[in-house]
């Protein structure tokens, strides 16, 4: 969270929820915010689509060798965002990731909740693509209520 978008609370389940899916699917589910395109080496004059796929490919995300990871990129100061999909998905499944840019994400950011847009698009990502449900963590509150009686 480079741009500081995410609450702390936020930021951390996206965390463990990315990390218990990559245990249980293999796939690798990424988000990254920068506050500006410009503000990296090398990135002036690209489009979002171009610096989600450099980014995508320098640092390998997806498990190989079915490159199947996602990456979830939000440039604040430029407004932008894209859901960069690795090879294995092919472009049939670039229409999923426009649905949940346009339906989910967008939205919540329009109306200035850029945290809880991350959070959606980030559960519909892990549920569409990693085809995995999250759930509320029930049993942690069940044992948290069982510590605290």
């Amino acid at each position: 969270d480079h741009a500081d978008i995410l609450t702390t609370e936020d930021e951390l389940n996206i965390e463990r929820w990315l990390l218990e899916f990559e245990k249980q699917s293999d796939v690798e589910i990424i988000v990254v915010t920068i506050n500006s395109l410009v503000g990296y080496k090398g990135t002036r004059n690209l489009s979002i689509e171009t610096f989600a796929t450099a980014l995508f490919n320098t640092y390998g995300i997806g498990n190989m060798p079915n490159n199947d990871g996602v990456l979830l990129l939000i440039s604040k100061d430029d407004r932008e965002a894209r859901i960069e999909l690795g090879k294995h998905y092919g472009a049939n499944r670039d229409d999923d990731a426009s649905r949940i840019m346009q339906k989910i994400i967008i939205p919540q950011f329009k109306t200035g909740n850029y945290s809880e847009g991350i959070v959606d698009g980030t559960e519909a990502i892990v549920n569409e693509f990693a085809e995995m449900r999250v759930t509320f963590p029930w049993r942690l509150v069940g044992i948290a209520l069982a510590v605290l009686s």
